[in-house]
């Protein structure tokens, strides 16, 4: 019954059964919840009163601090009684001289990213949840953008306990929970909110978002936010005070920040705005899918639309078919498509291996555009192994998902059977093979080696050397082109020295070797199709 190390019974409740069942008498609370018996155990040891959701209680701002001192009041050395009182913000008392100065005042910091996911491997335990998963969690930087709490971690530790395996729709998910939260979901449920409330605070922050995200502004006036309040409530018989609405709003919803000192409101970071911008167009799926799916603006906006929608094959074909007019854009394709592939990750799957199948080839042909025509973006400036590597990382990390596995199997079957060129097959291939050894479905580059007929180009034969590297066991074919390698390289001869050093040390723009494979003749006809083949 006492703390071990202070000798001290602990006794909780919450404040509102404080109030309504002992009217806010701390004594009475602990001589009706503990039997006599019990007291008499405990002699003059103490007792340390746990009161939580002080914040739960209907009480008006300016009697806050009131109510408050009320209760620190009761807890003395002569009444035996300490007091912890657990709440969230409280406006009433944000000066620090609203309490009694007595009263030690401490407030929970923010888990850290390691924190969090310390703690959600505990609450998987059961599961036994992968390292990769954790590892994609602590780089997701939507993950980063949510406010790192307990809360937060139990309902991402509860959304892994039914699907462990697709991380990108899972954070959908949690946005939706979180902003339900956040919103007063639960309030309502402890009956600090109407179901109205509820869902015209729900509906107006969407237009909000709506507002802000079309107009890219990160803050509206508070002056202009309240006029979307009173124009939505007016318009609606739903006896809701926009003022008490947009009060509630303001104490309880922690996705908002409020900035008194411009006298603006805004959301505490851009990917709620987002989150809200693209639930708005749930109800009639309405959000035209263009160009902007490969913009660095926009690319969360259609991530969360996707992972609300789950299954929509029309709309991931137009992102496939999507024109791209710049070399950013097919950077920005290349890193986009796998999460709005994992985002609507209930679209039939053939729809899911044609994605895959386009961003292989969109990066093999990226990657022998850039080599042979330079670039105007900063990847000219890398040397060529550096290049490759780069594309390989970005398709690793993005596309090492095991949803995607066999996605990738269908998609090299296709590359295989295709009209494309043998050097952009192998391309293709490679980059395909490195995210399927990643998720542990093969352990060598045997199916790209047996398909491509004659010599691979030397960067291609370097890079299997270095994958080699980290290879358990090498087969046969693996071993079979280290020997080819070391055949090519002294062909060399003198330049051997200067080759190596222009592949590892120049860049691109400066480089005199633009293939490292003669090419054949149609190279151009080839070319084209494989444009077409990103099409398909």
């Amino acid at each position: 019954l006492k703390s071990q190390k202070t000798e001290i019974p602990p006794r909780a409740a919450s404040y509102t059964e404080v109030m309504d069942n002992y009217s806010g008498d701390l004594k009475k609370l602990i001589e009706q919840r503990v039997p006599s018996e019990v007291r008499d155990l405990c002699g003059e040891s103490g007792w340390l009163v746990l009161i939580d959701g002080f914040d739960e209680r209907r009480v008006e701002v300016e009697s806050q601090a009131e109510e408050l001192n009320s209760l620190f009041g009761q807890a003395s050395g002569e009444s035996g009684i300490r007091l912890v009182v657990t709440s969230r913000f409280l406006k009433g008392v944000d000066r620090r001289d609203a309490l009694h100065p007595d009263v030690a005042r401490c407030e929970l910091q923010h888990l850290s990213i390691q924190r969090t996911v310390e703690f959600v491997r505990k609450m998987c335990e059961k599961i036994n949840i992968s390292d990769r998963i954790l590892e994609d969690l602590k780089k997701s930087s939507l993950f980063r953008d949510l406010p790192r709490s307990p809360l937060l971690a139990i309902l991402l530790a509860r959304l892994l306990n039914e699907n462990q395996q697709e991380i990108p729709s899972n954070m959908t998910e949690l946005y939706a929970k979180y902003s339900e939260l956040m919103l007063g979901r639960w309030d309502e449920k402890k009956g600090l909110h109407s179901q109205k409330e509820y869902q015209a605070l729900d509906n107006i922050l969407m237009m909000l978002a709506r507002q802000m995200v079309d107009d890219e502004r990160l803050y509206v006036s508070i002056a202009e936010a309240k006029s979307v309040f009173e124009d939505y409530l007016g318009q609606r018989n739903l006896e809701i005070d926009s003022n008490e609405l947009f009060d509630k709003m303001i104490d309880r919803c922690e996705i908002i920040h409020v900035d008194r000192d411009s006298e603006t409101l805004g959301f505490k970071h851009r990917s709620f705005a987002e989150f809200l911008y693209a639930k708005s167009f749930i109800p009639n799926q309405s959000l035209v899918v263009d160009s902007r799916v490969f913009s660095l603006y926009w690319r969360n906006t259609f991530f969360f639309y996707l992972g609300l929608r789950k299954d929509c094959p029309e709309e991931l074909q137009a992102i496939f078919e999507m024109p791209t007019d710049s070399e950013l854009e097919e950077w920005l394709k290349i890193m986009s498509v796998s999460n709005y592939l994992l985002a609507a990750y209930t679209t039939p799957y053939h729809v899911v291996a044609d994605g895959v199948l386009n961003v292989a080839v969109t990066a093999a042909d990226l990657y022998r555009k850039i080599v042979e025509q330079g670039s105007q973006t900063y990847f000219g400036s890398l040397p060529r192994m550096h290049l490759l590597w780069l594309l390989q990382m970005f398709i690793r990390e993005g596309y090492s998902y095991p949803f995607l596995g066999n996605a990738m199997e269908e998609a090299a079957l296709h590359i295989d059977d295709s009209a494309l060129d043998d050097e952009t097959k192998a391309y293709a291939l490679f980059f395909l093979n490195v995210a399927y050894i990643d998720i542990g479905k093969g352990e060598t580059f045997d199916f790209m080696l047996k398909r491509i007929k004659g010599d691979l180009p030397v960067d291609l034969q370097l890079a299997l050397r270095h994958e080699s590297k980290n290879l358990k066991e090498r087969s046969k074919l693996m071993r079979r082109q280290d020997r080819r390698l070391r055949r090519v390289l002294p062909g060399r001869g003198n330049n051997l020295e200067a080759f190596m050093k222009e592949l590892y040390e120049q860049p691109l723009n400066a480089a005199t070797s633009k293939s490292l494979k003669p090419k054949t003749e149609g190279a151009e006809t080839e070319r084209g199709q494989s444009a077409r083949a990103r099409g398909k």
